[in-house]
């Protein structure tokens, strides 16, 4: 009799589970050492293939945890629209201070938009490089990677082209923080380290503020039920642990910041 077929109690060679084992075992959020880097890989975000390409950091550490970063694709679609609702909420004195920035006797909503694009790109270059270099000197983005691509499939193409094994063998540092989905990811903005070798004096820390690693839903120990499990959370999933298919923040995730991110 088949238990699967019939819903009989009882064990089978094919319902006795000894030893669970699990493909993917999380990095927790936090700083976390003797890190090394298995893989830069452009990529489809879902396995299927679906989902757009992304370029994929994949981090191990001697425990075998895993931790993978994700960049998506500018959506400079989204990012203008989102630049001319923030154009008409702008104060006289931040205008002013971009207006001196951008050199311009008075700040206009066409200039402003402009802005905020070549931010975001230019936060995700820092994002991206900040990584890179950590293995390679500058030089190397510059000459061998350089700007002059047609799209971002040509260009995470040849990220994950010239770096190939260059990253192999050199045991690194990372800060891993939260985003607003409680996944694990690089804080927003390089502008305080989050990657470094280990061989280098340990810069890295976590702003009070800025850096969260503790989810949202975590739950005090008095809450815990008898079996260890929170009330009422029993199908909610691992907050450092989403799969593939679960990654479904597109741009937003690689691109968006929040009260606890930089």
């Amino acid at each position: 009799m088949n238990p699967f077929e019939a819903g009989a109690y009882g064990f089978t060679t094919e319902t006795v589970v000894s030893n669970p084992t699990t493909g993917f075992i999380p990095m927790p959020a936090g700083i976390n050492e003797n890190v090394t880097l298995t893989d830069i890989a452009a990529e489809p975000l879902k396995r299927d293939g679906s989902g757009g390409m992304v370029l994929a950091f994949k981090f191990e550490d001697t425990e075998g945890r895993k931790f993978e970063h994700k960049e998506f694709v500018i959506d400079q679609k989204r990012t203008q629209d989102q630049a001319k609702n923030w154009f008409k909420s702008l104060k006289a004195d931040e205008r002013k201070k971009i207006a001196d920035k951008l050199k311009m006797p008075t700040l206009t909503e066409p200039a402003y938009v402009k802005f905020k694009l070549a931010e975001e790109f230019a936060t995700q270059a820092g994002r991206i490089s900040h990584i890179l270099t950590t293995f390679v000197d500058k030089d190397v983005l510059i000459q061998e990677i350089g700007n002059n691509f047609k799209s971002w499939e040509e260009y995470i193409a040849r990220i994950a082209e010239v770096m190939q094994n260059r990253f192999e063998g050199v045991p690194v540092r990372i800060k891993v923080v939260l985003n607003s989905k409680d996944y694990t990811r690089f804080p927003n903005k390089a502008v305080a380290p989050f990657i470094q070798r280990m061989d280098a004096r340990n810069a890295l820390s976590l702003h009070p503020k800025l850096d969260r690693i503790v989810p949202k839903a975590a739950t005090p120990e008095d809450e815990i039920d008898e079996y260890g499990v929170a009330p009422d959370t029993y199908s909610e999933q691992p907050a450092a642990a989403p799969a593939d298919d679960d990654f479904t923040d597109a741009a937003p995730a690689a691109g968006e910041i929040g009260e606890e991110e930089w």
